[in-house]
């Protein structure tokens, strides 16, 4: 309230996960954010918020914010606090050029248009794809998704955003991406996923939601239109 938002507060009786989608159906929200630890990524331990991150995960058809917490001790208190204070500091754009990368890519604009002057956009060019059978037409592949990418650079230099860095590395799309989020200082990712709809083996080993289950850092999904 005190950023001039209006704000409610419900006391949902059901399953979290599925309350917060019939909430968020009801309201008509833009946006879900939710919780969940950084420190406890791991395949068994999924987003410890009582699995409910986990599960939203898994069925959501709005905007979803994870926000990265970490436990600290306040006194007698032990309380989750968010890992980050300005998600406009720093933002790591993910994109493979499906319609639904470039629905997340409007959103990259939004936060420019918000105060962002610090963009990284990111395509990978995934090796288990490339190498059997197009190797040799690697260059070809750089070229093309270079200049993709700069016309992308381009529209949000006139956004307002004034660093904005240009990669393409080579190898596993969801390997490369946490490897960028480890060296360098990214408040916030944003990308696209698939969302609702899909096979559940296909739905769970999505580079996306890889992404969201072990980046040290907030991860903004944005699902596809249904």
């Amino acid at each position: 309230m005190d950023q001039g938002l209006d704000v409610s507060i419900e006391l949902a009786p059901g399953a979290p996960s599925e309350e917060i989608r019939r909430v968020a159906d009801e309201k008509d929200a833009s946006l879900i954010v939710i919780g969940s630890h950084g420190e406890s990524m791991t395949e068994h331990a999924l987003f410890k918020f009582g699995g409910t991150a986990s599960e939203v995960l898994h069925s959501f058809t709005r905007p979803l914010l994870l926000v990265r917490t970490r436990i600290v001790a306040k006194g007698t208190e032990v309380c989750a606090e968010g890992t980050c204070t300005n998600y406009l500091e720093n933002i790591l754009y993910c994109t493979d050029f499906s319609d639904t990368a470039q629905r997340a890519f409007e959103y990259v604009e939004g936060l420019v248009e918000a105060g962002c002057k610090q963009v990284t956009i990111m395509h990978v060019q995934d090796k288990s794809r490339i190498d059997k059978h197009l190797a040799h037409k690697l260059d070809e592949f750089n070229r093309i998704d270079a200049e993709r990418l700069a016309m992308r650079r381009d529209r949000l230099a006139t956004k307002g955003a004034t660093d904005i860095q240009v990669k393409i590395p080579y190898g596993l799309p969801t390997e490369e991406i946490l490897n960028e989020i480890e060296t360098e200082n990214y408040s916030l990712v944003v990308m696209g996923s698939q969302g609702r709809g899909f096979v559940r083996q296909l739905f769970l080993g999505s580079v996306s939601h890889n992404i969201a289950r072990h980046a040290k850092i907030s991860v903004l999904l944005i699902p596809a239109i249904r």
